[in-house]
């Protein structure tokens, strides 16, 4: 949105749940939301979302990876790797803008 690329992350917050609570998404809406709340520093909420994301979609490579990135920002490196592993082995290789 808009808001995430002028950085005004409150209300790109606002705007993707707006759109979650009126049926209007997807994996992308839900994708920018947690990169929303990373640049709030709400990595937990984010993570939230990558399960959610995963538990729907176990082949979810793209959300695999995310979480991966995160948890090696939060330090869990072990766990992160295994994450990016998994995505590569869903041939999701890509690498995605996170911050």
């Amino acid at each position: 949105t808009c808001y995430t690329k002028i950085k005004v992350y409150d209300d790109a917050k606002l705007y993707y749940l707006k759109a979650i609570t009126n049926g209007l998404s997807n994996d992308n809406v839900y994708f920018s939301l947690a990169v929303t709340c990373i640049h709030l520093d709400q990595q937990e909420y984010a993570l939230e979302i990558y399960n959610d994301l995963i538990s729907k979609n176990e082949k979810n490579g793209k959300a695999y990876f995310l979480r991966g990135k995160l948890l090696q920002k939060m330090g869990n490196y072990l766990k992160g790797s295994e994450d990016i592993g998994k995505a590569a082995s869903l041939n999701f290789y890509g690498w995605v803008k996170t911050n």
